[in-house]
């Protein structure tokens, strides 16, 4: 049936897990109940008596469908950490580089987005990790960029309650239109940024690695800076290794907070512990699904 798959990359991604198959990773399928099936130990068969809502399988071959991003979603919620099942969410709905050793590299398209899962998990019923599924969702973000940018989002808006600074919804790498002053500085007619509060003429870039070796794409971003503060945005700048910073990264989170009229609230010894859960959750996942870690 592999066979019978139109799209080359989708073909060959299938062929090399069926590959994988048969070296200790097993295979494992969705199907319809029927006496005399036996696993093997290249197979897994797994059977759902639940209805499943519409949308919950893409056929990518006659006879042969694989699970939307969506049921995928509800899926890992019994096998992910809280973190991790909100950084999958961030990389389901994002648009991460295709490959990062490439000078000029390729973005995906989103695979879904944060309202179409949050949408088919309440449409769902009765499947196992579902509820857990429907809280995450509303913790996600459309439009990340990279691993990085997803661990500065996630930490940044998730509620305190799950160890996030619980900082108002932003919108993420979103367009912006800018004045024709600001356009003669950034030389484009918008800019796009990381995490932006419009409301709050408030935004945040992350300054990642490539940024310091490349010297164009560092005088870009530069213009595109001044460019927003010319238009009355305040832009605050993140590196790397102040996300890394526990100290850093709460003062960052307060001053953000102060800039949008925010109370810096009283945190409690335990959203330190609930904080430092979520940051290795989120890592643990990344480090596991991204090997190295993208910029």
């Amino acid at each position: 049936m592999i066979e019978d798959i139109q799209r080359p990359s989708l073909k060959r991604a299938l062929e090399e897990r069926w590959a994988r198959a048969a070296t200790g990773h097993p295979l494992h399928i969705l199907a319809q109940p029927k006496e005399g099936r036996h696993p093997t130990k290249h197979v897994r068969t797994h059977q759902l008596a639940a209805l499943l809502p519409r949308g919950a399988f893409l056929e990518i071959a006659p006879g042969v469908a694989v699970c939307s991003p969506e049921l995928a979603f509800i899926q890992m919620a019994e096998t992910l950490s809280f973190g991790g099942l909100i950084a999958l969410g961030y990389e389901l709905c994002g648009c991460y580089p295709l490959d990062t050793d490439q000078p000029s590299t390729l973005v995906r398209s989103p695979l879904t987005t944060p309202d179409r899962i949050a949408s088919f998990a309440n449409r769902a019923a009765r499947i196992k990790g579902v509820q857990r599924a429907r809280v995450a969702a509303r913790f996600v973000r459309a439009k990340s960029a990279s691993v990085k940018e997803t661990e500065m989002a996630a930490l940044l808006l998730t509620p305190a309650r799950w160890g996030g600074m619980g900082l108002p919804p932003a919108l993420t790498n979103e367009p912006v239109a800018l004045s024709k002053s600001a356009t003669r500085i950034g030389r484009s007619q918008r800019a796009v940024c990381d995490l932006l509060w419009p409301q709050f003429h408030v935004a945040v870039e992350y300054d990642g690695l490539a940024s310091h070796t490349q010297r164009h794409q560092q005088a870009h971003d530069s213009r595109r800076r001044d460019a927003l503060t010319a238009d009355g945005l305040d832009v605050i700048m993140v590196t790397s290794s102040q996300i890394d910073s526990i100290s850093e990264f709460i003062e960052i989170a307060n001053a953000i907070a102060r800039k949008a009229g925010r109370r810096i609230p009283d945190r409690p010894p335990s959203f330190h512990r609930r904080h430092l859960q979520l940051r290795h959750e989120l890592r643990v996942f990344h480090h596991t699904q991204f090997s190295p870690p993208r910029p």
